[in-house]
């Protein structure tokens, strides 16, 4: 017995040491996975990768998670409005939680390791803090088939573009492993967002004549985090690329610099719209406009 018990002892301690069989077989794994990606900045993307389990499974995930948000918002905000109104304050409603979430979580992330967001751009990537863009990536699944649900116009004509973008943007990176600290730079501008989709639901809403100071918060912060969070951002997006081109294939700087020029093109003409209906272009051009 006690020569059985040292045995097992011995067993239990190796074991411990060197990792019970199915944890090395996964390790093995995981590292024969990231083997893979080795020098894949210098590959055009696996286009296969979009049937992959660990790709699309999340996405479908987390545009169920925004349908239940969605529902629970349908069931109990802005039933007193109108028909078409009560979609609009809907759906900027769940866009709000949408970029609350990502907006604070991709600056959390680039306070807590700047090392990794200014200093490891390209080649830095986790599984975890994978999710964050294949997050957004749902949402915006959920956004494009809420839309489509209700609406064929202008508006709904340059979501569906933005969406569409930015989809193929984070496609890129998240197929090859890589530019993922670059994806939460792009996840920045939500920060602004924030502002725009609460200044859009009280101007909808018309919650802004009994809050105006409030109001008046929000439509100021718009302004100051477009310049910072948009234009900011995007600019120093597009020199990184620009500057790094010579250190990955020129597929990644072509699609990184057209979705950058693409982005910042999409937030001038936003811009002008914000600024022109808050009369800075005139009275009879900010009855014309709406965002």
């Amino acid at each position: 017995m006690i020569r059985l018990s040292r045995k097992y002892s011995e067993a239990s301690l190796r074991s411990n040491r060197e990792g019970s069989y199915p944890a090395r077989v996964v390790e093995k794994v995981q590292i024969m996975v990231e083997a893979s990606y080795v020098g894949a900045e210098w590959r055009i993307p696996p286009m296969h990768g979009f049937l992959e389990t660990a790709f699309i499974i999340p996405i479908i995930v987390y545009f169920f998670i925004f349908e239940a948000i969605a529902l629970c918002i349908r069931s109990s905000t802005w039933t007193n409005h109108p028909s078409f109104e009560r979609y609009r304050l809907h759906n900027l409603s769940v866009s709000l939680v949408h970029s609350t979430i990502t907006g604070g979580s991709a600056l959390t992330f680039m306070l807590i390791n700047p090392h990794i967001m200014f200093g490891d751009t390209m080649h830095w990537y986790e599984t975890w803090a994978a999710q964050l863009p294949l997050f957004s990536m749902g949402y915006f699944c959920h956004d494009v088939f809420d839309i489509l649900s209700h609406e064929r116009s202008r508006y709904a004509f340059e979501v569906l573009v933005h969406h569409a973008v930015i989809f193929s943007v984070f496609s890129v990176g998240m197929l090859a492993h890589k530019f993922l600290p670059y994806a939460y730079w792009a996840l920045l501008v939500e920060i602004n967002s924030v502002f725009l989709h609460a200044r859009s639901i009280m101007e909808i809403s018309l919650t802004y004549v009994a809050h105006r100071l409030i109001y008046r918060v929000v439509r100021i912060l718009s302004i100051a985090t477009f310049v910072v969070f948009r234009f900011g951002i995007l600019t120093w997006m597009l020199y990184y690329i620009i500057m790094n081109r010579r250190h990955f294939h020129e597929f990644y700087m072509y699609s990184g610099a057209f979705a950058d020029i693409f982005f910042l093109i999409f937030s001038a003409i936003l811009f002008s719209r914000i600024l022109a209906e808050d009369g800075f272009f005139g009275e009879r051009i900010r009855r014309k406009t709406s965002l």
